[in-house]
């Protein structure tokens, strides 16, 4: 990371509306600075618009942003990208979806010596970028870490969270994630649901890319766990649980594996549920589940999904994004069961776990609040805290890159609580 940059921090597609978040989180912090306070910058293509960004925040929290300055850039522009990667130390790249509009950015920021963060949840891009530009960014020594939000902050480090307080080796981990909306419902921008309608589309490349990618494959420290099907009964919830088809799982692999990798560390077995708590409530996700599978697999479907993308999510999924009403009420949690060894030794292949402990991750409403407060912290991470990264750059998990700062305290201190709240117990059941 260049020292000399007239800029800490840029957000771009500031004006969007993850970005105006953004703006409003880093103006909260931007004096937390252990050093000085942090100096930075917006960018979008509408210069007005980013304006009346900047003024809303400030007069919504009462600071003073009359210093920040405005810059133009397009990812269609690619001089453009390259000037603002080379007036800042870090890029915060809020412009999605990133199968799109995110490789321009994560190119010219490792050409021009600047460390990139994202908050795209798209697992084809995030490994993509891994895979074409990691060696280039260890050599120009740019950090590049990628989901940097909801997706898949919580997840990744609650993982690392689990695994570094588990007083052993762990062989399984099994999380539950479980969103809880007040009133007045729940709401998630357009934008979240067009990436996820092209990342379905693309199921097929991503699987041809990860072969060809030929990856050495994890060993397993534990018995398997019972194959689960499109859904299934949980003991743990006492509902029901089905496979999360976001990116949680695809972060926590490669972290898993780079650690495997780099410092022999065992892996373990993770799944990534959703915790559904009714019958009905289970009938309904099915059912949508079911027509977004089928229509994103066909040009027309996705034409239907993304022109009328309430009808078929039942209303979650909306232009304009949630209101402010609906943001207050909304909270979520990652409930990790842990499972494995009291003894190190133990641990193997078909060994079935002695072991049972039970982590958590709760925090406020993930797509607008959360997601700020994450990509926020994780720039600050890599400002602060270089000295704590992998020692070279590259393109890494976020549980990669900070497992080894003060990230997940200062996490804390903003609203995303990591905590223990079941101590290690003994356990002699099989996972189901």
């Amino acid at each position: 990371m260049a020292s000399d940059r007239k800029y800490d921090m840029i957000i771009y597609g500031a004006s969007g509306f993850t970005g105006q978040y953004v703006v409003k989180e880093l103006a909260l912090v931007q004096n937390t600075n252990k050093n000085r306070p942090i100096k930075w910058a917006v960018a979008g293509r509408n210069r007005s618009k980013l304006q009346q960004v900047v003024d809303e925040i400030a007069k919504i929290t009462g600071i003073n942003l009359q210093d920040i300055e405005i810059i133009k850039a397009d990812s269609k522009d690619e001089n453009s990208i390259r000037e603002m990667c080379s007036m800042t130390k870090i890029v915060l790249n809020c412009v999605g979806p990133y199968r799109f509009y995110g490789e321009a950015v994560v190119r010219n920021a490792v050409e021009q010596g600047c460390d990139h963060v994202d908050i795209s949840g798209e697992p084809k891009f995030l490994e993509e970028m891994e895979l074409k530009y990691h060696n280039k960014a260890k050599d120009a020594n740019t950090y590049v870490v990628g989901s940097c939000g909801a997706d898949s902050i919580p997840a990744d480090l609650g993982v690392t969270f689990t695994r570094d307080s588990f007083p052993g080796q762990l062989g399984v981990v099994d999380c539950y994630i479980n969103l809880n909306s007040g009133p007045a419902g729940t709401a998630v921008n357009f934008a979240t649901w067009e990436s996820a309608v092209h990342g379905f589309s693309d199921a097929n490349k991503l699987r041809k890319m990860r072969k060809e990618a030929n990856a050495v494959k994890l060993p397993k420290t534990a018995k398997s766990v019972v194959r689960r099907g499109n859904y299934f009964k949980s003991e743990e919830t006492h509902g029901y649980g089905i496979p999360f088809m976001g990116s949680d799982r695809s972060v926590v692999q490669r972290t898993l594996r780079y650690f495997y990798r780099e410092e022999n560390e065992l892996p373990f077995q993770c799944m990534h549920s959703i915790a559904i708590a009714s019958t009905l409530g289970l009938y309904k996700f099915l059912f949508y589940g079911f027509l977004f599978s089928i229509l994103s697999g066909y040009k027309f479907g996705r034409y239907l999904l993304l022109t009328f993308p309430g009808l078929f999510s039942n209303g979650i999924f909306r232009r304009g994004g949630p209101s402010q009403k609906q943001i207050d009420g909304t909270t979520f949690s990652l409930t990790f069961y842990g499972y494995g060894f009291k003894d190190k030794n133990k641990s193997s292949e078909g060994a079935t776990p002695d072991t049972r402990f039970v982590t958590k991750v709760s925090g406020p409403e993930p797509g607008y609040v959360t997601t700020p407060i994450c990509m926020v912290q994780a720039a600050i991470a890599i400002l602060e805290e270089r000295d704590l990264l992998p020692s070279t750059g590259g393109v890494f998990t976020p549980g990669a890159a900070f497992r080894k700062t003060n990230i997940i305290k200062k996490l804390n201190d903003r609203g995303l609580k990591f905590s223990v709240i079941e101590q290690p117990s003994p356990f002699d059941k099989k996972i189901r």
